[in-house]
């Protein structure tokens, strides 16, 4: 019912029509969870580059709204609590790299 109740917030008419225009939270809410749900079943793999791409979707997140930064920093501080301090750079990196691309020259 979770999922259900998430695919119909994120995918309602009215939010999508307005989303390009005003708001950025359904897309938003949609990139937050597809991350959350990649990062719940990379979490028991530690050589896994994907950390990386993760990151990087985290920095995409990041740049449709601000707040979306809590995302990586909560995943990187996450993993260097369990001590998985390569995978948490990985995250971190991919973060950087994804933001340079918009940071411009």
């Amino acid at each position: 019912t979770a999922s259900a109740c998430a695919a119909f917030c994120a995918l309602n008419p009215l939010a999508l029509s307005l989303s390009g225009a005003v708001l950025a939270d359904a897309p938003f809410t949609l990139a937050v969870l597809a991350l959350l749900a990649a990062a719940k079943r990379l979490w028991t793999r530690t050589d896994s580059p994907l950390w990386f791409a993760l990151g990087a979707g985290a920095g995409a997140a990041f740049l449709l709204r601000p707040v979306g930064l809590a995302l990586p920093a909560a995943l990187a501080g996450a993993l260097a609590w369990e001590g998985r301090r390569r995978e948490a750079a990985l995250v971190l990196g991919g973060v950087v790299v994804e933001l340079g691309r918009f940071a411009g020259p």
